[in-house]
């Protein structure tokens, strides 16, 4: 038993990336992924040094890494559901009592009132590519309706409206909703639908939008819950419930396609650092500049993409 902690934390420590594209059969996406990272000077992905700790919880997380470090970079999607699993676990472990929306809710509260973690969580809101917000755009436009009161919004725009947990929040975000939805939903149009994400990537990021005579600007807590309370869960959800194709099999697979999936994958593995792996004994230091040069990683392989 003593062997196998070893063993797991070596496998993960002395991890490499795997690019070979010999003995399988690749789908096109999935070789010109390998084409790319081979011609890159990137590192792809950087785990975080582990521990031979005793911990059963720690063990169980640091099994479900190895899964998913085992998957990259073909298949960084089933990685993520990997990832989750030990992100999840740590919520389990936090918040015993609680499901998993009110695990996530009191989560993004957390990182929302701790200025360290907010300076990681506003980095990684930084890298987001413009697709994945065209992917909450098109939710807002297609589902928000502002004749509605709160209680009777679909399920997903009262999950991105960050219900019941700060009002001033609620109104803040149901007014900027309203913003866009005039501003871009009116006459939709692909033109439109970018121009909304833009939007709301700006709102994000920490700008102050203007429109209309009115001002909105982002608050810590709304950055921490478009993470863990809208993209994270609805990727999972859609995992879950498999509402469509496996993403890198499709005929309309693009490396924009692995991009979202990369991001998720980040999102998934930040949660599962801050809120799973400090308690263990790993400093918070350490923690916070692997985070930082994953991200690194990540902007710096898709580039000009990432606004694509």
């Amino acid at each position: 038993m003593e062997k196998f902690k070893i063993i797991r934390k070596d496998f993960v420590n002395n991890w490499k990336l795997n690019t070979s594209d010999t003995g399988a059969y690749y789908f096109p996406l999935e070789r010109l992924l390998l084409e790319r990272i081979q011609a890159s000077n990137t590192e792809f992905f950087i785990p975080i040094q582990m521990k031979a700790l005793d911990d059963e919880i720690y063990n169980i997380k640091l099994s479900y890494c190895i899964e998913a470090l085992d998957l990259l970079p073909r298949k960084i999607d089933v990685g993520f559901d990997f990832i989750w699993k030990a992100f999840e676990r740590s919520l389990e472990e936090k918040f015993p009592s609680k499901n998993i929306t009110e695990r996530l809710m009191a989560e993004s509260i957390i990182y929302a009132e701790d200025p360290l973690i907010m300076g990681v969580i506003d980095q990684l809101v930084n890298i987001i590519p413009l697709q994945t917000w065209e992917f909450i755009a098109k939710i807002i436009g297609e589902k928000f309706d502002e004749g509605k009161r709160f209680e009777e919004q679909p399920g997903r725009i009262k999950r991105i409206l960050l219900h019941d947990v700060r009002p001033r929040q609620l109104l803040n975000l149901y007014d900027l909703f309203v913003e866009l939805k005039n501003k871009y939903y009116i006459t939709p149009s692909g033109s439109n639908h970018r121009k909304a994400a833009t939007f709301l990537r700006n709102y994000f990021i920490g700008k102050t939008i203007n429109s209309n005579g009115k001002s909105f600007t982002s608050t810590p807590f709304e950055r921490s819950s478009i993470l863990l309370n809208c993209l994270l869960y609805e990727f999972r959800n859609q995992r879950t419930h498999a509402n469509s194709i496996s993403p890198f099999k499709s005929s309309l697979a693009t490396l924009s396609t692995y991009m979202h999936c990369h991001l998720l994958f980040l999102v998934a593995y930040t949660g599962m650092l801050i809120t799973g792996f400090e308690i263990h004994g790993f400093k918070r230091k350490t923690i916070y500049w692997n985070l930082i040069k994953n991200y690194g990683i990540f902007q710096s392989f898709y580039g000009n993409k990432l606004m694509d």
